[in-house]
């Protein structure tokens, strides 16, 4: 009988794309980015000298994905998103100006 060897195969591991976005007192840093579809990293560091932040991820002419308020004591928002291609905004509820811009491309 020949002998049959099963080569071991080791999952690669995934490298997940990441959005950086600061809040300071002026608003949202960067206004606008964009992606591919598929899974990425936000991280939003408030650093807007706010106690707490209401932030709010919605597609445009969509639903509500996320409404979190973030205290002060925490300062930042990691979330692992999975958004489809379109337009999306991240905004702080008690600060209409303040915009973020996020276009996934088809």
């Amino acid at each position: 009988h020949p002998s049959t060897t099963v080569a071991q195969v080791k999952p690669s591991p995934v490298r997940l794309d990441s959005a950086l976005i600061t809040i300071s007192p002026r608003g949202f840093e960067p206004t606008a980015f964009s992606r591919a579809p598929g899974q990425f990293f936000i991280l939003v560091e408030n650093r807007s000298g706010l106690l707490a932040v209401n932030l709010r991820l919605d597609r445009v002419a969509g639903s509500r994905l996320y409404d979190v308020t973030v205290p002060h004591e925490q300062l930042d928002w990691a979330e692992l998103l999975d958004l489809t291609s379109g337009e999306y905004i991240l905004s702080e509820a008690s600060h209409p100006g303040w915009m973020c811009h996020i276009i996934i491309t088809p």
